[in-house]
């Protein structure tokens, strides 16, 4: 396996974890408050779990590829039209390229 892979399946399980324990929190009632003074402690815990969990989320899905085309876009990589899709696999690939050839500058 390469590492692009690796680190594909170590995120997809990490988040998988995070899920799980933000729902098993939640079941178990570890996460009602039992008197005013850690309510907001409480909920607090399970709100940021299950928002660190749709943040890592849309960053792997969505927000990476985001930030990438318009780093594309900004240094000419491709045309400022250029949908985003195109736009990070076109950086991607040229960060590829440059890794793969010694001295290369992407």
């Amino acid at each position: 396996m390469d590492t692009d892979t690796v680190k594909m399946l170590a995120s997809f399980i990490a988040k998988k974890i995070m899920v799980s324990l933000c729902g098993a929190l939640i079941t178990l009632g570890a996460l009602q408050s039992g008197d005013q003074a850690t309510s907001f402690e409480t909920i607090g815990s399970g709100i940021l779990v299950g928002l660190a969990g749709v943040t890592w989320s849309w960053w792997n899905d969505r927000g990476k590829q985001i930030v990438l085309a318009q780093i594309a876009k900004a240094h000419g990589v491709v045309p400022k039209s250029a949908s985003v899709v195109t736009a990070a696999n076109a950086i991607q690939a040229t960060v590829k390229t440059a890794d793969a050839v010694p001295g290369a500058q992407p």
